[in-house]
């Protein structure tokens, strides 16, 4: 019983109950009934008649029932709804009975929950085929119970209860150390211990972890609030303290219920409360999980700093079911939470089926049970997104494990035919065991030994005896009884008349054999001195000792059956007959198992099975693939495919939402095959991987957007423990980035440089690109490195660094990455690749969920490293939020006429093989082509053709095809090295002497470069107004300026002015 302090908690947990029938309609207490008890005999097979069940308890809101509560003789309970708008069963337990008397503040919440779902739902027309979930279910267990016909047992599909039999509270002997109220109220004079530290505690006892804590901590508790808002006269507890680091918590001395005091689980309580900075109250304690709780169990606890809170909101439905199950698959219960005026923390420790969850109220265990936990359907509010849920909660050291095991069922019964069955084992992670049945009929099929939780499959044999027998499979210790019923009892045989030979008996009546065939015996019964001979009707059925006089044995042998067809044969006694069957040989026989390695993304792999082929008859059964966990799925028998000595069958495989790598074991005609998946990161997309070379290369294509901010790549490796998005996440992605290192570099500010390629793309009112263009730049990051890159789209990253926690949208920075886990920044086409081909990428420079999706605001290409970006085709039908559609969007690759230039310097510089030009010394390198297009450190438009700069050297790298003009501009007297190597390798080094405002150029690339008339500034001979206007680009400029270049300074004045322009105008050889 609490209040949660930073964010007030809803339960709303089984949000997501409602879905569409036909015309809604109110459910009768009769119907109701009959799907509560033909669901519990389904789930509990207590064999519950319509006498077994109470008056439902129905919930009445305003004129309609939402739901009712029935009991079943203290031995469970279950909540129907009252509309058949809703799913029939929306909670049930095995176990215990509701009384309408001291709730769980948490259940009553969520029922209040449930009636407006219900209640809001019922008043809106919905029709069946919006979603026929809920009426094939309402169809199936409405029926009357002697006709009803119960669904196979799927408890392979579940997780028991972790906490098992733990029910701890809040109130008396657990809040025994809690602030004692000077007014004796709250729970046995103290303030309740609060349902935050309550469900922390059942987890870390659930552990058995720490031994001892670490660190300190005090606070002033204050006053508390009442539910209208108002402040709580004298709930002001004062200074809290406790030191984590000094106590030993003797998990041993710990019962999982209180009935007197305990010191051991009060210190416990409350220790977790100071940690959480709780705010005592008499009438209920609050704390904030997302934050407090989290780090509490990370800083005083010693608990794995991977453990994150996770937010509904930020996942689909499917999804956030199956980040629990994965949880709760890891034998990792959950504290979770839900948001609201009252809301309440508690634990989620198991489920069944598809979305059955258990969820432990921490109120002594009373209403503990499985709460129906999905997506609302179309037409109804969303009540169920403000949950969310303390994930990977584990010891960062594993503790030695306490090995208590227990087994569910602990017996089960079979008629004569027999059948199959599973065990669920519970015990904690690190403790192995081993299933053994000591009968010979029955048989485990899988799960003959584990660690931790697990799950037994067996099967029983048919009992062709007279007698009923019981057999046992035990597992750590847990003995699990099977029974079976008697097979068919042959009747008394009459008496023998003493003087006549008319009577003969045989006993067994009949046999059976397994493919390898075997030996038995027949007994005889005659009179004495009667005769009798045996036949064999079937070659394969041989015969030893086959007549006798009175009372005998005929013993016999069955061969080999080596055909896929079943086969009966008979041996003839006088007038009686002795039935023998034998199975039949598969139709193949697995030679080899083998073992598959699957991506953290999932997908569909192909399971290829060599196998010795005996038939492949019309009459072979499928083959027979045992597959035990729901992440994995058998495609239809349909798409398998077969040769003479291969079957290959689908699986299609779900991604992985959890950091731990996990695995499996299929059966293949028994035979095992291993499927091993890694373990996903925070990322869904987005991510980089250095290539072999270790040289990262960028390069700035295009500047489309108005701000002027800055661009970094950063190493992933280590930033697994922060939240993607966070502040601490972006300060350490920032601290990475101006380290200029292996860890991160700055690639290019739009404040200081430009981008190659000028002018108009899509809808902009301007050329927004200013500043030099710096050419490529080479980053060496070492092989296999995973990096991101980052955008702060009107900021720098020192700011960023020092303020990484600002709201400001343009200043907060914009990554490639699409997050499991997702914040600001992390969406899915934040950047997109243009052409398919990984090397060439767009980047928005407003985030993606609010973005006009243009994809034309920043173009870098970026070699040196693969990427899983998504392309601009992928995204082109509809955004992942479904806010906004890309198409009708004008495609700026193919509707502009730069946008084709652009796309044709990418995908040229991508498949030609480069000539290279390399200049080393201050002068500057610029390359012409036939048409005058530049390359090089005043330029860049020259499709296909690259510009890098070092401290000591610039090159550029043209395509193998065109001619092409090399131009040296020197600014001092120095001689520099010239290297140039064409595209077939051939290299050529020339020095080069050259002088301030000195030209040389060259139109072949292996020969020396010869000086050029005096301001022929381009090198093409003549001196004309090409060569004015490359001077006018830098007049009005002096030294220290940015547009100042000493080599367009002609009057060496330190500014170029008019005078500059005059002097080159007169020079000019072509008007």
């Amino acid at each position: 019983m609490k209040k949660i302090a930073k964010i007030a908690l809803l339960l709303v947990m089984v949000a997501g109950i409602l879905v569409n029938t036909s015309w809604a309609a109110p459910v009768s207490q009769d119907t109701a009934k009959k799907v509560a008890l033909n669901w519990m005999n389904e789930k509990s097979n207590k064999g519950f008649t319509s006498g077994d069940v109470s008056a439902p308890t129905d919930a009445k809101r305003d004129s309609s029932t939402p739901y009712y509560i029935f009991n079943f003789n203290s031995n469970g309970w279950a909540i129907i709804s009252g509309d058949d708008v809703a799913y029939p069963v929306i909670a049930y337990s095995e176990t215990g009975a509701y009384t309408n008397t001291t709730l769980p503040p948490a259940f009553e919440e969520w029922m209040n929950n449930i009636s407006q779902q219900v209640s809001s739902s019922s008043n809106k027309t919905l029709r069946s085929s919006d979603n026929p979930k809920a009426k094939v279910a309402w169809d199936r267990l409405s029926v009357a119970p002697e006709n009803f016909v119960p669904q196979k047992d799927r408890r392979e599909n579940s997780v028991e209860p972790l906490l098992g039999n733990l029910q701890w509270n809040q109130s008396e002997y657990y809040n025994a150390l809690s602030p004692a109220d000077s007014l004796g109220r709250g729970s046995d004079g103290h303030a309740y211990a609060g349902c935050v530290a309550t469900a922390m505690a059942q987890v870390m006892k659930y552990h058995r972890y720490p031994e001892r804590g670490t660190g300190s901590y005090s606070y002033d508790d204050l006053s508390n609030k009442d539910s209208d808002g108002s402040t709580i006269p004298y709930s002001a507890y004062g200074r809290q303290s406790a030191d984590f680091g000094s106590a030993t918590y003797n998990w041993s001395t710990m019962p999982d219920s209180l009935s007197s005091y305990n010191n051991d689980v009060a210190t416990l309580l409350y220790h977790v409360g100071v940690s959480v900075n709780m705010n005592y109250g008499p009438k209920g304690s609050g704390a904030n999980v997302d934050y407090n709780a989290k780090n509490a169990l990370i800083n005083y606890f010693k608990y794995d700093r991977s453990l994150y809170y996770a937010s509904k909101a930020k996942y689909s439905g499917t999804d956030w079911i199956n980040l629990l199950k994965s949880e709760l698959n890891a034998a990792r219960p959950i504290i979770y939470v839900g948001y609201g005026t009252g809301g309440h923390a508690f634990v989620c420790d198991g489920y069944k089926d598809a979305d059955y969850f258990h969820f432990n109220w921490g109120w002594g265990g009373y209403l503990d049970g499985f709460f129906l936990l999905n997506d609302l359907t179309p037409g109804s509010s969303n009540f169920n997104n403000t949950q969310g849920g303390l994930m990977g909660v584990k010891p960062a050291v594993a503790p030695t494990p306490t090995c208590t095991f227990n087994v569910t069922p602990e017996s089960r019964s079979f008629d004569a035919a027999g059948g199959t069955g599973t065990i669920s084992v519970s015990v904690a992670s690190g403790c192995s065991w081993t299933s053994v049945s000591d009968s010979s009929w029955i048989t485990i099929t899988s799960g003959s030994s584990g660690n931790g939780y697990g799950t037994v499959y067996y099967s029983v044999g048919a009992n062709l005896t007279a007698s009923s027998r019981t057999g046992t499979i035990t597992i750590g210790g847990k003995t699990v009884v099977i029974s079976q019923a008697a097979g068919k009892i042959p009747p008394e045989p009459p008496p023998i008349p003493k003087t006549e030979c008319s009577y003969y008996a045989v006993s067994p009546e009949f046999s059976h054999f397994t493919t390898s065939g075997g030996n038995g015996t027949i007994n005889v019964t005659a009179a004495s001195g009667c005769s009798w001979d045996a036949v064999s009707n079937a070659d394969w059925i041989m015969l030893l000792g086959s007549s006798g006089t009175g009372n005998g044995m005929v013993m016999y042998s069955v061969t080999p059956n080596s055909s896929f067809m079943p086969r009966t044969g008979t041996v003839s006694i006088e007038d009686k007959t002795f039935t023998i069957t034998q199975e039949a040989v598969s139709c193949y026989r697995v030679i080899s198992g083998v073992s598959i390695s699957v991506l953290r993304c999932g997908g569909t792999i192909k399971l290829v099975i060599q196998v010795s082929v005996i038939s492949w008859g019309t009459d072979c059964p499928p083959l027979r693939i045992i597959i035990n966990d729901s992440w994995l799925a058998l495609s239809s028998e349909e798409t398998a495919q077969r040769d003479d000595t291969t079957i290959t069958h689908f699986i299609n495989v779900e991604p992985n939402p959890d950091s731990t790598p996990r695995s499996t074991t299929i059966y293949v005609e028994g035979e095992p095959v291993t499927i091993n998946q890694e373990g996903s990161s925070h990322y869904k997309g987005g991510v980089f991987t250095v290539d072999e070379t270790g040289i990262v290369t960028t390069d700035w294509l295009y500047d489309g957007g108005r701000y002027q901010g800055e661009f970094g790549i950063f190493n992933l490796t280590g930033m697994e423990s922060l939240t993607p998005g966070s502040p601490e996440f972006i300060a350490e992605a920032a601290k990475r980035v101006l380290s200029n290192s292996n860890q991160g570099y700055l690639v290019f500010s739009d404040l200081s440089e430009g981008a190659r390629f000028s002018g108009l793309l899509g809808g902009e009112a301007k050329d927004w690109n200013t500043g030099d263009y710096k050419g490529l730049k080479n980053f060496a990051m070492t092989p296999g490195t995973q990096f991101a890159t980052i955008l702060v789209p009107n900021s720098t990253f020192v700011s960023l660094a020092q303020n990484p926690e600002t709201e400001d949208p343009n200043k907060r920075p914009l990554f490639s990455l699409v997050s499991s886990n997702p914040a600001y920044g992390m969406y899915l086409g934040q950047m997109t690749d243009i052409n398919g081909m990984g090397k060439a990428y767009s980047y928005e420079d407003k985030d993606a969920a609010t973005s006009d999706w243009d994809f034309n605001d920043l173009i870098v290409q970026i070699t040196g490293a693969e990427s899983d970006i998504p392309t601009i085709d992928s995204l082109n039908v509809t955004r992942s939020d479904s806010k906004q559609k890309r198409d009708g969007f004008a495609d700026w690759r193919t509707d502009s006429e730069l946008g084709r230039l652009i796309m044709s310097h990418v995908e040229l510089a991508q498949t030609t093989n480069p000539i290279t030009v390399t200049l080393k010394g201050s002068a500057t390198l610029l390359v012409f082509d036939a048409q005058g297009e530049v390359i090089g450190k005043s330029g860049g438009t020259l499709v296909g053709a690259n510009f890098a700069m070092t401290a000591d050297s610039q090159t550029v790298t043209l395509p193998d095809t065109g001619s092409y003009r090399i131009v040296i501009q020197g600014v001092k007297a120095e001689t520099c090295l010239l290297s140039v190597k064409d595209a077939q390798g051939n290299l050529k080094e020339i020095q080069v002497d050259t002088a301030l405002h000195q030209v040389f150029s060259t139109s072949t690339a292996l020969e020396t470069p010869t000086a050029s008339a005096s301001y022929d500034f381009n090198g093409d001979g003549t001196v004309d107004n090409t060569d004015v206007g490359m001077l006018v680009k830098h007049w009005n400029s002096c030294k220290g300026q940015q547009k100042y270049d000493a080599f367009f300074d002609v009057n060496d004045d330190g500014c170029i002015t008019v005078a500059d322009i005059m002097t080159v105008l007169n020079a000019k050889t072509v008007n």
